[in-house]
């Protein structure tokens, strides 16, 4: 693995050294001034944010027909989803910047979408189909002064299809693969008198394979299958020039079988639908604008196993906002937002209020700066505030520097304060302090891109489940270093890579009372090394070849009297290819994705299988 590992860094350094072809068509590709709103609600260039953002677009996705949620965002640089690689119906943890999973936000066109339901409240992201989405922004560092309770690590936002503006435009695709797999899609968008519509529905099964690894090699462990359905639709409506009406529905449900833990088989099953409603209303005029959106997110999950159960999450989400821009330089935001949670019925439920706000300065002198701040009013714990400060520099059209200082905030969930077990109605909120450095370098002629930052997060309060339940009493801190890079070699030809390094540990107090220190970055790697190249060697022919190392990471587990052992896994290196070719004037695309090229084994998590050397291929239509 060492000298796989040094001949990847070699060549990518090489590759740094030859001579770039300078033209305009190399100089276009390079997305600057592209347009992204999850970072601050107010729309704005990547060149003048002031927070590391990752935007993967409709390009990309187009280019992952054969990979799921997961498996896209683990490619991207600071996140790590522990099961992207294990049986499709396998959980996914999402580690952002290597926070915990619960610390992390994930939103659906703008608004959080939790799961009550859950250990920690996280948001089950089996629930998203790529063919649904148009685009990813993910925005690293707390949130919480936009976006209130959870988004500690950061948050990513999940923006769905929109409408097509021609009248009517019809897609659908098709693909087989290993494991028994097949996804169906279908879709219709279009515009006509001031309305546009987009209606996506997908299909998806799998046989699968053995959720539990089978140690002792019986061949008697059954394969866990898995099947999802997704429908997506989406409306925008202009009475007038200046009001946007967007009214959106989500849909999802899916279920499979699952084992009964570390190299055991069972006869589990599980299912889950997940129902999410929402509309958006936008008015502009001039220099002033106003937003306001609701949500609804119901989860529902059924357990068939022996320690099985149901399980149901209600999450209401009400946020308005207006900006105004004094002057091209300047603008303000203030918003409220209003959070209800409901866990299986009135009884248990929880309502958190926040007015919020932040003053913009964009590109003054090469100065951009943010400030906002956010009270928020919970029915249980009472009140706390949060703070963000900002400030990036652009100088001599080459260079950026950045860097952020932030708090940020986790409600208790409904389990916590008010569930069966150790529940405990006294629980404050775990709160974080996070600090970031960056630096960034952009070179038109070029086409090269390089971006660097240094973070560090400290959580107080963090949530213990000790003898009389649970507590606020430990502290985290995680503390890390990203470097990425982006080189247009030529319209035909380009290589990225990145880098990424963490370290986190946990200070609680032992069985006696005696406060202790242990790292704690449990199934999460200290190193993790991406790369890749994308080729079109003719024309209507694009090629990639993407590579993934990711290091050591420790686990726990049980035994079967219950005591609790701690293991370290092995690093592993996966190598995925992808291929498409266009037919019929780019109105037909067959395409070709392949994973775990040098058909790896590796565990993600401890006791359980991942997948081997596999392909996915079909074809995609467009007319």
């Amino acid at each position: 693995m060492s000298k796989i590992l040094t001949l990847i860094l070699i060549g990518f350094l090489c590759g740094l050294s030859v001579q770039a072809q300078t033209n305009q068509e190399v100089s276009d590709s390079l997305e600057f001034d592209e347009v992204i709103v999850t970072a601050s609600k107010i729309s704005t260039s990547l060149r003048s944010t002031t927070l590391p953002v990752i935007v993967i677009d409709q390009g990309i996705i187009s280019k992952s027909i054969g990979k799921d949620v997961s498996q896209l965002l683990t490619e991207q640089a600071g996140i790590y989803i522990n099961g992207s690689y294990s049986n499709a119906g396998k959980d996914k943890a999402t580690y952002l910047q290597g926070a915990s999973t619960k610390y992390t936000l994930f939103l659906i066109d703008g608004l959080p979408v939790n799961d009550p339901s859950t250990i920690g409240g996280v948001f089950d992201i089996r629930n998203l189909s790529l063919e649904t989405i148009e685009r990813i922004e993910v925005v690293k560092g707390s949130m919480s002064t936009l976006y209130g309770s959870d988004a500690i690590a950061g948050v990513i936002n999940i923006i769905t299809k929109e409408a097509d503006q021609q009248k009517i435009g019809l897609n659908a695709s098709a693909s087989v693969g290993s494991y028994g797999s097949y996804k169906e899609q279908v879709g219709i968008s279009g515009s006509q008198k001031g309305v546009k519509y987009g209606v996506n529905f997908t299909h998806e099964t799998l046989n699968g394979i053995s959720e539990a690894n089978d140690s002792l090699n019986t061949n008697t462990f059954d394969k866990d299958g898995f099947e999802k359905n997704t429908l997506s639709i989406k409306t925008s409506v202009k009475p007038i020039p200046e009001l946007t009406i967007t009214p959106r529905l989500l849909l999802n449900s899916f279920d499979g079988d699952y084992d009964a833990g570390i190299f055991l088989d069972a006869p589990n099953t599980f299912e889950t639908e997940f129902f999410n409603p929402g509309v958006s209303i936008s008015y502009s005029k001039d220099a002033f604008s106003l937003n306001s959106n609701y949500s609804y997110a119901k989860t529902n999950r059924k357990n068939i196993a022996t320690f099985g159960g149901e399980f149901e999450g209600k999450l209401q989400n009400f946020d308005t906002y207006g900006s105004y821009s004094f002057n091209p330089i300047a603008q303000v935001l203030v918003g409220f937002s209003y959070q209800n949670m409901l866990l299986g019925n009135a009884s248990l439920s929880s309502d958190l209020y926040s007015p919020y706000a932040s003053a913009v300065i964009r590109e003054w002198n090469g100065f951009n700066t943010e400030t906002g701040i956010r009270l928020n009013k919970h029915n249980e714990y009472g009140s706390n505030v949060s703070f963000s400060q900002s400030v990036s520099f652009n100088f001599l059209e080459k260079y950026k520097l950045l860097s952020s200082f932030s708090t940020g905030f986790k409600v208790p969930t409904l389990d916590e304060l008010y569930g069966p077990f150790g529940a405990n109605p006294d629980l404050e909120p775990e709160e974080s302090v996070y600090l970031n450095f960056g630096a960034e370098y952009y070179n038109y002629e070029l086409g090269l891109t390089l971006s660097g930052n240094v973070f560090s997060r400290e959580i107080d309060n963090v949530l213990f489940y000790g003898s009389t339940g649970y507590i606020n009493q430990d502290k985290q801190k995680d503390s890390g270093f990203e470097f990425s890079s982006r080189w247009v070699l030529s319209p035909k030809t380009t290589i990225y890579g990145s880098f990424d390094l963490v370290d986190g540990e946990i200070t609680t107090k032992d069985f006696f009372g005696v406060t202790i220190t242990n790292d704690n970055l449990y199934r999460r790697p200290n190193v993790s090394i991406r790369g890749g190249i994308n080729i079109t060697p003719i024309e209507k022919l694009s090629v990639s070849l993407n590579l993934n190392y990711f290091g050591e990471r420790e686990d726990v587990y049980f035994t079967p009297n219950f005591s609790r052992k701690q293991i370290t896994l092995d690093p592993y290196l996966l190598i995925n290819a992808y291929a498409n070719y266009s037919l019929f004037e780019n109105k037909a695309t067959i395409f070709l994705d392949l994973k775990n090229l040098l058909d790896e084994d590796f565990q993600e998590t401890y006791g359980y299988n991942t997948i081997g050397l596999s392909f996915n291929t079909g074809i995609r239509i467009q007319l």
